[in-house]
């Protein structure tokens, strides 16, 4: 969810597969995601958005299935 709302998931979209000219432009560098502000950004890309109360998939997973843990 995180990555499809940051800005280089719809560059990465648009130099591959609209423009299919490969040449995205990301919005930091290696050497930027590198820093402890960078790590920061790359982690936040792990949080779960939801509460475990308000997970949209959690009357669909049984309590065997992979990840449920994370959903209730």
């Amino acid at each position: 969810v995180h990555c499809a709302a940051n800005p280089d998931f719809k560059e990465g979209v648009r130099a591959l597969l609209i423009d299919k000219d490969k040449d995205p432009k990301w919005s930091r560098s290696l050497s930027e995601c590198l820093s402890p502000e960078g790590r920061d950004y790359i982690e936040q890309h792990f949080d779960n958005p939801y509460s475990k109360d308000a997970h949209p998939l959690k009357d669909w997973l049984g309590a065997d299935a992979l990840g449920a843990q994370y959903v209730r």
